[in-house]
């Protein structure tokens, strides 16, 4: 049935058959003549009729041909609209499906407009107001890329819609996107121009920052970081996840090295917020997405009996980003992932099964306050790691906010002059990473 009609295409080459045989007759019959239609209150065998709602018969939006409508028409039949069910008769999904294709819209009013700074806002009516220099990386759900507008660089975050029913992709793009929307000005968060929407794509532009930690160790063949630069980023990196709790309340719960920029100044920097969830009551209450060996164990839900693993939607916070941090330490001061090797569900089940990799103390390869930092975020019960307001009062977080950058930046240099023709570019402003 479409908009109440019930067999009525079916119907009609029946009422031609019957109006041809009435020309044969001498005497007209007019309980089947077109000129008078029947009675909605007495309609024909086969036919249900919903005669309190009424369209236009012929209507424009109708997916009938018209000419199919005003026969119906005069066979007394009464189209029925569609019509949306109030939301309390609508399923939890459809609900949910139709107030994300609401903010879609309402984000999408909002595009085309530029914050630059000194410039103020400027009006983009094409993506050809923007010159293209160059591929920087790819991404599931989109390509980042290097392009000038008014003579500002920067990399342009290109996001392709998978589908309205694509749950976890349209959340993303709301999610980053209406964080694009926010003045979030901070030194350790990747600043944002704004957004433009053409062609039914999103591209979300934001400052060019050099490198990230991820092709950084891919140019350095996973080196360890020496630990005063590595010791700097990482009191970066919590100072923009706080600014994130504590201005925003949002949790960013993809913290890896793919996911920390580094300036040619040295100032390291949080990116990638496709897949953060904003706070309520401080607790975060979806399952979301992410890359699983570096996850806290909170956030996972272990099935023994089906030796199976799911993420797990119930309440965490905050300090499952400071687990992925803490884990991102350890990767990047020994070189290697403390989980890696096996298949991902060996790999996590390491991480709900095994001791916490920490950095011992007492070791000559690594100083005791970096210890103390390690075992301090990485406690496997989350009631046992520190906050933002207790982390940055750890020794390890103090020395390193008032450690120079000059320090990041001449190790920086240095690795920006290796050459190396199959390094990827993927790193650089990372789009949505493959963890």
């Amino acid at each position: 049935m479409r908009f109440g009609f019930s067999d009525a295409v079916n119907f009609i080459p029946g009422r031609r058959a019957a109006s041809s045989d009435t020309r044969n007759r001498s005497e007209r019959d007019e309980s089947v003549s077109p000129t008078k239609p029947l009675a909605p209150s007495t309609p024909p065998p086969g036919l249900r009729l919903k005669p309190q709602l009424n369209l236009p018969i012929g209507a424009a939006t109708s997916p009938l041909p018209r000419k199919v409508m005003e026969r119906a028409a005069h066979l007394g039949i009464v189209a029925t609209p569609l019509i949306m069910p109030p939301d309390d008769e609508m399923s939890p999904s459809a609900r949910e499906r139709r107030e994300r294709a609401r903010k879609l819209q309402e984000i999408k009013k909002k595009a085309n407009i530029l914050r630059i700074f000194g410039e103020g806002q400027m009006n983009v009516s094409s993506l050809d107001e923007l010159s293209h220099r160059r591929r920087i990386g790819e991404g599931n759900y989109g390509s980042v890329d290097e392009y000038t507008f008014k003579g500002q660089v920067m990399a342009v975050k290109r996001i392709f819609l998978q589908g309205g029913r694509d749950k976890e992709n349209t959340k993303n793009v709301l999610m980053e996107i209406s964080f694009a929307m926010t003045d979030h000005r901070h030194d350790n968060i990747v600043n944002s121009y704004g957004f433009l929407y053409f062609e039914d794509t999103f591209f979300i532009c934001m400052e060019r920052v050099a490198s990230c930690l991820n092709k950084i160790q891919l140019r350095t063949n996973n080196a360890p970081v020496p630990h005063n630069v590595l010791q700097r980023i990482i009191a970066d990196v919590i100072l923009g996840l706080k600014c994130l709790k504590e201005n925003f309340n949002i949790l960013h719960r993809d913290v890896k090295p793919s996911n920390i920029l580094i300036s040619m100044d040295g100032v390291g920097k949080i990116c990638d917020f496709g897949i953060a969830g904003f706070l309520e009551n401080s607790l975060a209450h979806s399952e979301s997405v992410g890359c699983p060996i570096y996850m806290a164990p909170e956030r996972f839900d272990k099935n023994p009996a089906e030796s199976s693993m799911a993420l797990n939607s119930s309440n965490y916070d905050v300090r499952s980003d400071i687990w992925s941090l803490g884990i991102t330490q350890v990767e990047l001061a020994r070189g290697r992932h403390p989980y890696v090797g096996g298949l991902e569900f060996e790999m996590i089940t390491r991480v709900l099964d095994s001791d916490p990799p920490f950095i011992p103390y007492n070791d000559d390869r690594f100083s005791n306050e970096m210890a103390e930092f390690s075992q301090r975020v990485l406690a496997k019960k989350p009631r046992l790691r520190p906050k933002y307001p207790e982390l940055v009062q750890l020794v390890y977080v103090i020395n390193g906010i008032h450690m120079a950058h000059e320090v990041v930046a001449e190790w920086l240099q240095d690795i920006m002059t290796i050459r190396d023709d199959d390094a990827t570019e993927s790193g650089e402003n990372s789009t949505k990473s493959d963890g």
